[in-house]
């Protein structure tokens, strides 16, 4: 089943997907697009990304965004969010996500979510990867809103992109969503 991202959030919330992205240019358009899209629907839009490429972000939504449409953008520092205990620890990272989309989900607000997902290296624990995004989904499902988890391809072993396609219900190539095999239920 292939469809797009929009046509399938407008027709049902609680979406966990997967992006691997090839290239910098490449992940720039779909991150802009996910954002650009989001705010046209009338949603407010988190964005969980490292301040370089914040930067690079809100140089290009400023040049045509409006000052409202720009409110409705939410920046959060990955660096801080993924290992503000030190190190990649699934809790807290649940619990600091759980504070991050509470004001929406405490006042009804339509949201939805991106999240680059950065490794200082390939050795890190992948257990720890799925903990916490099987923490991801079940709050995504509670509060029924879409989520793009983004890992640059390259720098993504083989094994954790296994463990990735069973922990997400899609994976988005290019402009399609495809659905994910998953390896059991959660």
């Amino acid at each position: 089943m292939k469809i797009s991202l929009e046509q399938l959030i407008s027709e049902k919330r609680d979406l966990h997907i997967l992006y691997l992205y090839m290239d910098d240019e490449e992940y720039k358009r779909q991150i802009l697009t996910f954002i650009e899209e989001g705010i046209a629907a009338g949603e407010q839009v988190i964005v969980i990304e490292n301040d370089k490429f914040t930067v690079e972000l809100l140089k290009v939504l400023n040049s045509h965004l409006s000052s409202i449409e720009l409110g409705a953008v939410h920046f959060v520092n990955s660096l801080y969010f993924y290992s503000s205990t030190g190190s990649y620890n699934p809790s807290a990272i649940f619990k600091y996500y759980q504070e991050t989309i509470q004001p929406y989900v405490d006042k009804d607000i339509l949201f939805r979510s991106w999240a680059h997902v950065e490794w200082p290296s390939a050795n890190e624990p992948h257990h720890l990867v799925r903990d916490c995004e099987m923490a991801g989904d079940s709050l995504i499902k509670e509060h029924a809103f879409p989520q793009v988890c983004a890992y640059a391809k390259n720098r993504t072993p083989a094994n954790l992109t296994k463990l990735l396609l069973e922990t997400h219900s899609y994976i988005l190539r290019e402009e399609e969503l495809s659905l994910c095999q998953r390896k059991s239920p959660m």
